[in-house]
């Protein structure tokens, strides 16, 4: 009992001793800033700009405010508003002691208010966000960075940019993330809302996002999503999609950052294809929906089942149907089975 309480006082002390030699550096931050610049803009390998940084105590932690914020440059920088970072004495304490200066990440709480950033996928299929280098692998791709222990991101705004399909941009104005890391594990709740739609996401994951060595589970409930709009710039034209609203929610499986098997249910309506030079033979669905299963495995047939099939289209209403699909590569090409009941 003795030693416990000897360890406890020693471990006050340290803890009392450590505070006090961090609040006593934070009036002095604002004049590290071009120093801090160097240091995350090296460990980024992308510039950085910072406004001005200001520091206080929240509690028995230092809260740390920045504003205008920019990463990279030109018209694809990512910028912020604003970013508060709550540092943990400890995590501080690590990264003095020499544990690695990813330790600090570990004892960091972020948010960020006011991000606009811009997702750009080039010709080689890489995706990337402008100010920071692409993420899809190559030479070039950059060191995955963790993330903090706490990370929430409020009054975000997102532009994508497919340069491969060379499409207009989309920007998507309403965009509000919370996520929490325990080492390798992450946390994460996500909600998108735009004029396209609406959509609430959750998932456990673990690993690195920035690479392909993650794997987990995650939930996706989506409603009204104007899917014409979304996906038929990436269809070939004489599919001829036209109107398509979609409702879908599903829970997927992920390893080595593949989707292996999802459930779920999915909903459309007011679906139009289009049939080139005759109105009258274009497909018109009013409605449709089914519980759906798909699995997709390295080595194994994909596979696709839908279950209480329903179809309404304007002069008929077809019979619930139960359909079960399998194709697989083989030596002589492309194999197909299909099963319908009803």
């Amino acid at each position: 009992m003795l030693v416990v309480k000897r360890l406890l006082i020693i471990f006050i002390l340290f803890w009392g001793l450590l505070a006090l030699a961090v609040r006593s550096m934070t009036p002095l931050i604002g004049d590290w800033r071009p120093q801090i610049e160097t240091a995350v803009g090296d460990r980024l390998g992308t510039p950085i700009s910072i406004g001005s940084i200001e520091a206080r105590w929240y509690g028995l932690q230092p809260l740390v405010e920045l504003s205008s914020i920019t990463l990279g440059a030109g018209d694809e920088a990512l910028s912020i508003d604003r970013a508060m970072i709550e540092l943990s004495p400890l995590g501080v304490g690590k990264v003095l002691l020499g544990q690695g200066k990813d330790a600090l990440t570990d004892g960091i709480r972020l948010t960020l208010d006011g991000l606009a950033v811009t997702v750009v996928r080039e010709a080689d299929d890489r995706i990337h966000l402008g100010g920071l280098g692409p993420i899809g692998g190559g030479p070039d791709a950059s060191t995955p960075l963790p993330p903090p222990h706490h990370l929430q991101l409020i009054n975000t705004e997102v532009l994508w940019i497919d340069r491969k399909r060379a499409l207009p941009p989309v920007s998507v104005p309403k965009v509000a993330v919370h996520l929490v890391r325990d080492g390798t594990d992450l946390a994460i709740r996500a909600r998108v809302e735009s004029d396209a739609g609406h959509a609430d996401a959750s998932a456990r994951l673990s690993g690195y996002l920035g690479t392909t060595d993650w794997s987990g589970e995650s939930y996706i409930h989506a409603t009204n999503l104007d899917a014409a709009r979304l996906f038929a710039p990436y269809l070939p034209e004489h599919y001829g999609l036209r109107r398509l609203k979609l409702n879908i929610e599903t829970w997927t499986r992920w390893d080595g950052a593949v989707p292996v098997h999802s459930q779920g249910e999915l909903g459309l309506r007011d679906l139009r294809l289009e049939t080139p030079g005759d109105d009258d033979s274009d497909l018109l669905i009013e409605a449709a929906s089914a519980d759906f299963s798909l699995t997709r495995q390295s080595g194994a047939p994909f596979r696709l089942g839908l279950r209480q099939l329903r179809v309404a289209m304007p002069d008929r209403v077809w019979p619930k149907t139960d359909i079960a699909l399998s194709l697989w590569r083989g030596d002589a090409g492309f194999s197909l089975d299909l099963y319908a009941e009803h």
